[in-house]
């Protein structure tokens, strides 16, 4: 969800998130599950919730929890893929991330940061 007058830049990736208005973000960033303010300045090269490996499985390849893109006849890891969306970024108003920051899963910056 994009809010009034958000401007994204070229090859950027957003999925599951939302943008206050007036907020925009450079190119060839990424952000999932994360929900960003208003008036936030994020610059290029930025990954907001950028996926975390399940470490405390015995391996942390994906075909423990993507196993239908390895194995027939098998599902999704669903628990994996809730606990991403549980740990959202939350990302308040007024704040300005620099360029190729990583903000991990679970992250709050507040208002001004």
């Amino acid at each position: 969800e994009l809010g009034r007058y958000v401007e994204i830049g070229e090859r950027t990736s957003i999925t599951h998130a939302r943008f206050g208005d007036y907020s925009y973000m450079m190119e060839d960033g990424q952000v999932l599950f994360a929900e960003i303010g208003r008036f936030c300045s994020i610059a290029a090269g930025v990954r907001i919730n950028a996926p975390n490996h399940p470490v405390w499985r015995a391996s942390q390849h994906h075909f423990t929890y993507r196993s239908p893109d390895y194995f027939a006849g098998t599902v999704p890891d669903d628990a994996l893929f809730r606990w991403r969306r549980e740990n959202g970024v939350m990302v308040g108003h007024d704040v300005w991330i620099g360029h190729g920051a990583i903000i991990l899963p679970g992250v709050s910056i507040g208002n001004g940061a």
